[in-house]
């Protein structure tokens, strides 16, 4: 899924997620979740 497409980065991508975009505004792609 989606965490295997990021790899090692995942945390950190789930973490910056959960700074910048906590309402998941962008969200109509595959994207990570916060």
């Amino acid at each position: 899924a989606v965490a295997d497409s990021y790899g090692a980065n995942y945390p950190r991508l789930r973490k910056l997620k959960s700074q910048y975009d906590s309402e998941n505004s962008f969200h109509l792609n595959r994207n990570i979740r916060a």
